[in-house]
């Protein structure tokens, strides 16, 4: 960052006017190093000296913003660059949509989601993903489930982000084997699973007292050198010391 700076004020020192693209840069290793008030500064300076904000740089700050919390400033901000006549992009949107979300603004992120998919942009699975993950977190499972199901329809394809969140949903809800069904269609359409959906499928089935399917997935996550978690770990070496002392009581 401090780099960044140096080759900023290089610039400005030497009599050259920095444009548009070089405050852009600085704003975006300032709100990246969480310094929002030094990328205000910046945002200020670049202002006051007649360089008209773009809508990378107002994307830019919406999302430094929304990452420590200052959702109300995003929100400012958001209708800002409206005012001054820049229009929001699907950077722009999903980040103050994600901001929202994240800060348990969810209300506010589905109002603002309705207003993207009205207004004539192409909203891409990025956006989607968004949404459903936090429909699945607060609760929203049959909605998330819906929209889900839709994707085909608007002619987009699940990715494994959209697929996982989907997974998780359905394994808070108990509904193991509905997220099972998801997990074989994921592989099936090229989606690997990370670790983090194999370890909930892991904790679904054990929660079910299954005991194959688990232990199936687990060896799946080391042949893929994934790194179990130590809840999942320790709970396959209750699932394993469990099924030596059956097979030891069936065997007596």
């Amino acid at each position: 960052m401090e780099e960044a700076v140096k080759a900023f004020d290089s610039v400005v020192h030497s009599g050259n006017e920095p444009n548009v693209f070089s405050y852009n840069i600085l704003i975006n290793g300032y709100c990246k190093a969480r310094r929002l008030d030094d990328a205000n500064r910046v945002f200020g300076c670049m202002c006051s000296k007649g360089v008209i904000p773009d809508a990378v740089t107002y994307s830019t700050l919406i999302q430094g913003l929304c990452k420590v919390g200052r959702v109300m400033d995003a929100e400012v901000l958001f209708n800002e660059m409206q005012t001054y006549g820049q229009i929001p992009d699907l950077f722009a949107y999903g980040a103050l949509i994600g901001g929202l979300c994240y800060n348990k603004h969810f209300n506010e992120a589905m109002t603002l989601f309705h207003e993207l998919e009205t207004n004539g942009l192409m909203v891409d699975i990025v956006i989607y993903n968004i949404i459903i993950k936090y429909m699945c977190k607060y609760g929203y499972l049959k909605a998330a489930n819906k929209l889900f199901s839709s994707l085909s329809v608007k002619g987009l394809q699940p990715n494994s982000q959209t697929y996982s969140s989907m997974i998780n949903g359905f394994v808070k809800k108990g509904l193991v084997n509905e997220a099972e069904s998801l997990l074989i269609e994921m592989e099936k359409n090229g989606c690997t699973p990370n670790e983090i959906t194999l370890s909930v499928m892991i904790q679904g089935f054990l929660h079910k007292n299954d005991v194959h399917k688990p232990l199936r997935l687990f060896n799946l996550m080391i042949e893929r050198n994934f790194s179990p978690n130590a809840m999942t770990i320790s709970k396959m070496m209750c699932l394993l010391a469990a099924s030596g002392s059956d097979s030891q009581e069936a065997a007596s």
